[in-house]
């Protein structure tokens, strides 16, 4: 029997001839060029996916902390009383912001990239985000009064803008 074998020895040998032989591993590289294709960045696809999930993510964490706030401040109740009140006000606001914003980010990804389509080598100068933010914010509040509408496409259009330049600042 061999040197190295468990039964004769009990336990398996430190010098193993597999572990000899590892071949190099190839080396990641970390330049921001080598990552993306051709400098264009994240695909679409990603983009839509990621900051959808972003944006979910935000306003249920957002809700859910104003709900823990609102549920905090009902007054004159037993322990028992208190948690429910908070589960409920952070249940109910929660998703009750977070919805919105998946759906307007979803709405402006898809906005964005055909606004930079549009505008072609204008596209660079950031005007993209607010006109993308403003369409979406538009959008989404279609159905509902013209002060309504305003009022998210401002906001939209502000709240984008601020996250692609916070994002373009960061790279």
């Amino acid at each position: 029997m061999a040197s190295d074998d468990y039964l004769q020895r009990g336990s398996v040998s430190s010098n193993l001839s597999i572990l000899q032989n590892i071949p190099k591993t190839y080396q990641r590289s970390s330049r921001k060029e080598d990552l993306y294709i051709n400098s264009y960045g994240r695909l679409w696809g990603e983009k839509v996916t990621y900051s959808t999930g972003m944006a979910y993510g935000a306003g249920l964490f957002g809700g859910g902390l104003y709900g823990f706030l609102e549920g905090l401040r009902k007054p004159g109740m037993t322990r028992k009383l208190r948690i429910n009140a908070i589960l409920n006000s952070c249940t109910t606001r929660g998703p009750r912001i977070a919805n919105p914003a998946a759906i307007m980010t979803m709405m402006y990804c898809g906005l964005n990239g055909t606004t930079q389509w549009v505008l072609g080598k204008y596209a660079d100068y950031g005007l993209s985000a607010p006109i993308a933010g403003a369409l979406s914010g538009a959008l989404y509040k279609c159905s509902s009064s013209m002060k309504m509408m305003t009022r998210y496409s401002i906001t939209a259009s502000v709240t984008y803008t601020l996250i692609d330049q916070l994002v373009r600042n960061m790279e």
